[in-house]
């Protein structure tokens, strides 16, 4: 019988564990993509395929699944995220799960909801997660099924919601704002407030991992993506902490990210790369052990550096939303600057400060009066 105890948050508990595993190197995190298939279609996702696409039979399977998560454990890692795709798909996720769970590891799990039954809800409460995230992308069924291009999509989502609710399943919800949907924020928010969960956004999204660039027709401009930040002073105060302690700092790091240092991903065919996202450095766990392909991984870095001289000597280097992977997939080469995530930079390096001096000047009005 698994033990439900009180959790710790993991963003407490990952800040304190970061020095350390990053310099010795150790795997605490790890990714993992259970399938890439999923029931929905959304038009900006980077990954996703039919429902009944012919790349299931390539697929790790359950007892493949159930190796490489006794060989990360015994790697140590401790933070396990299930990620796809959409998880719920596949029809031995339990299985997978509470095997996850019996290794000790922490597990999160992101997924779009519209699945979630209430068998589902209910083994969720009966053997709880660290974190379950779930995708809207509006408020309404017009505008959040138009991003999934699947009719009906909404309301299996928010179905899905209330069995979670129904069972006390802890859940938070999140979005990516395109320019289909980015004008439903705020009641996006709402929906989260009213249901007493928290909610996040982010606007930034890459091209599919099979170099179509399509999803980038539905990317935010610039300006709109740095104008929905930092909209309220819970924004600000949080963007206080993140400045104070990455703002102007350089890197010492190969990698602007803790990928292929203390955290992993692996995709669905039992591939191990830096990050999911990754198009290199690619190491086969059906053909070797995770140890084995992550040394080699280690190796095959070398010291060469993915940050070019221009962004090292940038005040956001360490804030910049670009990373190795993601200057691969849009630019073609980890040294090439992608220019749309270089001014979102700079734009919110100028927002944020415009911020502070508002709040500095309004302090000075109220001590006049």
């Amino acid at each position: 019988m698994l033990c439900s105890v009180s959790q710790r948050k993991f963003s407490e508990l990952a800040s304190s564990l970061e020095r350390e595993t990053t310099l010795k190197r150790l795997p605490y995190m790890v990714s993992m993509e259970l399938t890439y298939r999923c029931n929905q279609n959304c038009c900006h996702c980077f990954c996703n395929l039919p429902f009944d696409d012919t790349k299931k039979t390539e697929e790790l399977d359950t007892q493949q699944v159930k190796s490489i998560l006794d060989d990360i454990t015994a790697a140590g890692c401790l933070w396990l995220l299930f990620t796809g795709g959409e998880v719920l798909i596949r029809e031995d996720f339990f299985d997978i799960y509470r095997y996850a769970l019996k290794k000790g590891l922490m597990v999160e799990v992101f997924t779009n909801g519209s699945l979630i039954s209430s068998d589902i809800a209910r083994q969720f409460a009966e053997y709880s997660s660290l974190g379950i995230e779930i995708t809207i992308y509006g408020a309404s069924p017009e505008i959040h099924d138009a991003v999934t291009r699947v009719k009906g999509s909404f309301a299996r989502t928010m179905q899905g919601i209330e069995q979670l609710l129904k069972y006390n399943v802890p859940f938070a919800l999140k979005t990516i704002l395109l320019t289909l949907n980015y004008g439903d924020l705020k009641n996006m928010r709402k929906l989260a407030a009213d249901l007493k969960v928290d909610f996040k956004s982010d606007s930034l999204i890459c091209p599919r991992k099979d170099s179509d660039n399509s999803p980038l027709r539905y990317r935010l401009t610039v300006e709109d993506a740095v104008a929905l930040e930092f909209l309220d002073e819970k924004d600000v105060e949080i963007g206080k902490k993140i400045f104070s302690e990455f703002w102007g700092k350089g890197l010492d790091d190969m990698f602007i990210c803790g990928g292929g240092i203390n955290s992993f991903g692996i995709d669905p065919y039992g591939t191990l790369s830096p990050c999911t996202m990754f198009q290199s450095f690619q190491y086969s766990l059906k053909s070797m052990g995770f140890k084995e392909a992550r040394q080699r991984l280690i190796n095959d870095y070398g010291n060469g550096g993915t940050v070019s001289d221009e962004c090292r000597a940038c005040r956001m280097v360490s804030l910049c939303p670009v990373c190795p992977a993601w200057k691969e997939l849009e630019s073609g080469g980890f040294k090439t600057k992608v220019d749309y995530l270089c001014q979102y930079s700079l734009g919110l390096e100028k927002k944020y400060f415009e911020k502070i001096k508002e709040g500095q000047d309004a302090k000075k009005d109220l001590s006049k009066t």
